[in-house]
């Protein structure tokens, strides 16, 4: 056995409240990494333990730390479960081998399991499946299980069915291995099937002896001979199937009781891909490309986080290939820069142990280096500027402008949050061109909302937030080609350029394409990236003053001067152009949309749906969960400010909410 192949990197994902600060717990009690197993709701958990994480009870940033199972080494991510938090999970993702997706058995598939399960698949991340909170009143796997095919286009593996359901759940029944677990302190203890549960697990196995056949020889062989796989084959296909994201492997239990986790371990380790089993990474260095593989000596490494402590900055790294040493030098391919580590380190939360070097297929954090941020590729000193592939990161939907009590407390107000924000590439820091202020926008009320808390708890500076305001964003309301000559004359060399831009709806969330499609030369190449550059600084104020989205703008067609063109002409001539395009078009305001579900006792249903029409939305179905109903929504951002207060009034504080944000629409 490889030293890599006894590696598993893994992330904790699902929608708030599922579970997923409580199962890592659990893990890390089970495994021996911590003596005692904290509460959320007691804030004592090891990997909440930013101050705003404990008082409010949920996960805000990503947390990594690590624990042995079985001889291998387990590095875990807890991903926070709120939307407004979602590059957590979107950084942690990108660097993952595998993850366990966790679902609340009374509440199936929510909608932010969703995102987390689109960002998945974003990165190609193989996942397992683990139905949380089966003793909870409403559990009920069979539902979960069907939303799993359902709304997410999984092909779930059942590998256990629950023994009782709801307070009557005890154990599982082993699909593959045919036979019972009973639970009992935090032990999983094996027993032998009766006739009748051995009747109950026929099916379920029969149908996953199928799903694997179809893409495994060795058990389609076995199917077709009227033979069963041995429990060996089985593991294997489902191992192969997971990591080839052809199924999920689904189990089940409760982590507040402590029920299940040894199974999901074993499972963690049994069908999750170890870094020996993973394609190599592809490299871009200008026009060339080149594949890193775990073997390869020279280093190679992905920076996913950065944060800052009282010791200065402290950056997260996947290391892909080759070794990052303390005291030896890389080169930021980001930047040019050659950088000194000083320190590498095995991150327990907020915990640091020095180690002498990260190796390939490990996840740790390093200090020293001056110039890294989020998305940065690391190689060696001496190497090429080799960049990894970066992140998606959503836009901003919410602005509050930000005031503190005098220009000096402002100053080192606007300081930490420039700070923050190249710490987290979803909050922006700008200013309202109207009255000046200072402008915060982040993914949502509670992402800055936190981030104050954190302003005014590290820096000890009194600030308060204004009233939001939503991101609207404009795009085009048809085509349009335009033909724009620039001249001018002012003594000396003038400038001259000519463009004939083409402007054109896409598709709704494809965002900006600039196209090149001149010929003949008409355009000289070295000007290209002017007019490109022209143009985007045009699409980020439209007609009505915001961003323009979702257009392609393709080059036609230009004109040169041997003399008085220039990068500045050019650069000038396609923003004069696209500006007078969009005039002749004409433009479509956007709002931000968001997907609400909201869960309530059937008594309040009425006034739910009421309130929700009120808001401008509209209401795409309902689904029953436990004793009342989940009532899904579409509504514009800008109609749920203040929602949280009014829900509590409207159900006597019975009912509760989520949002997720899914695109633009027109307003």
């Amino acid at each position: 056995m490889t030293r890599l192949s006894t590696i598993r990197n893994i992330g904790i994902a699902a929608h708030v409240d599922a579970g997923k600060t409580t199962l890592t717990e659990r893990i890390l009690h089970v495994t021996g990494r911590i003596r005692h197993s904290g509460e959320v709701h007691h804030g004592t958990t090891a990997t909440d333990h930013l101050p705003e994480e404990r008082a409010h009870g949920i996960t805000i940033a990503s947390a990594a730390t690590y624990t042995q199972w079985q001889g291998q080494t387990v590095n875990i991510i807890d991903t926070p479960g709120h939307v407004d938090f979602t590059i957590e999970v979107e950084r942690s993702m990108r660097v993952l081998d595998g993850a366990v997706a966790v679902l609340d058995a009374s509440q199936g598939v929510e909608p932010q399991t969703e995102t987390v399960w689109r960002q998945a698949d974003r990165y190609g991340v193989p996942r397992i499946a683990f139905v949380n909170k089966m003793d909870k009143v409403g559990a009920d796997f069979s539902m979960t299980v069907s939303e799993l095919r359902e709304k997410l286009g999984a092909t779930p593996l059942v590998l256990q069915l629950p023994l009782g359901e709801e307070r009557e759940f005890r154990g599982v029944l082993d699909i593959v291995q045919l036979c019972g677990w009973q639970f009992s302190n935090e032990q999983a203890i094996r027993f032998e099937l009766d006739a009748g549960q051995l009747q109950l697990a026929r099916a379920p196995r029969q149908t996953l002896t199928e799903q694997l056949a179809e893409h495994d020889d060795t058990v389609m062989a076995a199917y077709l001979s009227g033979t069963e796989p041995t429990v060996d084959e089985l593991n294997a296909s489902i191992r192969s199937c997971t990591a080839a994201l052809h199924g999920t492997p689904v189990l089940c239990g409760s982590a507040l009781a402590h029920q299940g986790i040894t199974l999901l371990l074993d499972a963690v380790v049994a069908y999750l891909p170890s870094p020996a089993d993973l394609a190599a990474v592809q490299a871009q260095c200008g026009d060339d490309a080149r594949s890193f593989g775990p073997e390869d000596p020279e280093p190679l490494a992905f920076v996913f986080k950065v944060t800052s402590d009282r010791y200065g900055k402290l950056f997260f790294v996947r290391v892909y290939s080759g070794t990052l040493e303390a005291g030896s030098y890389v080169l930021n391919s980001m930047t040019g820069e050659r950088e000194r580590i000083t320190r590498v380190l095995r991150m327990h939360a907020d915990h640091e142990e020095d180690i002498s070097a990260l190796h390939a297929g490990e996840i740790g954090a390093v200090r020293g280096p001056k110039t890294l941020r989020t998305g940065a590729t690391l190689v060696g000193a001496g190497s090429r500027a080799w960049q990894l592939a970066g992140l998606t990161v959503a836009e901003p939907v919410v602005s509050r402008s930000v005031q503190s009590a005098d220009a000096a407390s402002h100053r080192k107000l606007v300081a930490a949050l420039t700070r923050m924000a190249e710490e987290d590439p979803t909050l922006r820091l700008g200013s309202d061109p109207e009255t000046g202020s200072t402008l915060l926008s982040g993914m949502g009320e509670l992402h800055l909302e936190m981030v104050m808390e954190r302003v005014s708890r590290e820096q000890d500076v009194t600030a308060k937030l204004g009233n939001p305001s939503v991101a609207y964003r404009e795009t085009v309301s048809g085509a349009a080609t335009i033909e724009h000559v620039l001249r001018r004359q002012t003594g000396g060399n003038g400038q001259f350029a000519g463009v004939q831009l083409r402007i054109e709806p896409r598709e709704r969330g494809l965002g900006v394409m600039f196209v090149d499609a001149t010929v003949g030369g008409s355009v000289p190449r070295t000007f290209l990236s002017s007019i490109q550059s022209g143009v985007e600084g045009a699409l980020q104020t439209g007609l009505s003053g915001y961003p323009v989205t979702d257009v392609q703008v393709t080059l036609l067609s230009g004109k040169h001067h041997a003399v008085d063109s220039s990068d500045m002409a050019f650069r000038t001539a396609a923003a004069e152009a696209f500006r007078l395009a969009l005039v002749q078009v004409g433009s479509v305001l956007l709002e931000p949309v968001m997907a609400v579900e909201v869960t309530t006792p059937d008594t309040h249903v009425g006034v739910v749906i009421g309130d929700l029409s009120s808001r401008r939305g509209v209401v795409l179905g309902m689904d029953a969960r436990g004793n009342g109903q989940s009532v899904r929504a579409q509504v514009p951002l800008v109609e749920m400010f203040g929602y949280a207060t009014q829900l509590r009034s409207l159900s006597q504080g019975r009912a509760s909410f989520s949002m997720t944000f899914i695109g633009y629409q027109p307003t």
